[in-house]
This record gives structure tokens, C-alpha cells and sequence, in this order.
């Protein structure tokens, strides 16, 4: 499965993709993946500033600050580009309302809530 990954600014799209590099290859260290599959996963994803690079996606997962202000613009933005009215938009938010969140989206209906938490190792 391919995976885009938008940031800000290419600084952030280039220490997203440290970030990432970094956990795979510890995770191959720990035998939890062999290094083919750690190098075959970081191929298959692809890191950017354009919001664009969304619009063929079918699944969009937000996690933005938690602030009001900088999520409505993204979900206004995606919302309309997505060109597969089936796509779902999920938010990583605590605090924002997910129906306003959808309400801005033009896609109410396909917006849901997510939230991730990492396992100390």
C-alpha cells in the first residue's frame, strides 16, 4: 500500500522521513522486520508539502496541531480535492468537535475521530 505523508514545510517532510527511517530501522535491529522489508516499506511512502498529493487517497488521516485554526483549513482543503467520494477523513482530536470537522469537509458523512497511542518498547 502506498502512503503519502504532508507536512508543512520541507524541513518537517524531511525529519518526517528521518523519523521514519529511524523507526524501521530499529525495528529491523530487533528482528521485528527483516531490512528488506524496512527498506521496500520507506519506498512505498512518500513525503510532501502539497496537500494535492491527497487527492487519489481513500483513506486521509489528520493529526495537525490541536488547535481549531490550523485543522479547518486542511479538511476544507481535502475535503474538496478527494476524487473518491467514498474517502474517509479522520481526525486525531480530543477537543474539536469531529461534526464541525466534517461539516467544513463538504463531507460529513465520511469524517471520524482516530486516536493513536504508542507502546513503550
Amino acid at each position: 500500500m502506498s502512503v503519502v505523508v504532508v507536512e508543512i514545510t520541507d524541513a518537517a517532510a524531511g525529519a518526517a522521513k528521518d523519523r521514519t527511517r529511524q523507526s524501521l530501522d530499529k525495528a529491523a535491529s530487533r528482528g521485528k522486520i527483516t531490512e528488506e522489508t524496512a527498506v521496500a516499506t520507506l519506498q512505498r511512502i512518500s513525503f510532501a508539502t502539497d496537500l494535492g498529493m491527497l487527492k487519489d487517497r481513500d483513506l486521509v488521516v489528520e493529526a495537525a496541531s490541536e488547535r481549531e485554526d490550523v485543522k479547518l483549513d486542511p479538511f476544507w482543503q481535502v475535503g474538496r480535492l478527494l476524487e473518491n467520494d467514498e474517502a474517509i477523513l479522520a481526525c486525531n482530536t480530543s477537543s474539536i468537535p469531529i461534526v464541525k470537522l466534517g461539516a467544513v469537509s463538504g463531507r460529513a458523512d465520511r469524517v471520524m475521530g482516530v486516536h493513536f497511542f504508542m507502546r513503550a518498547s
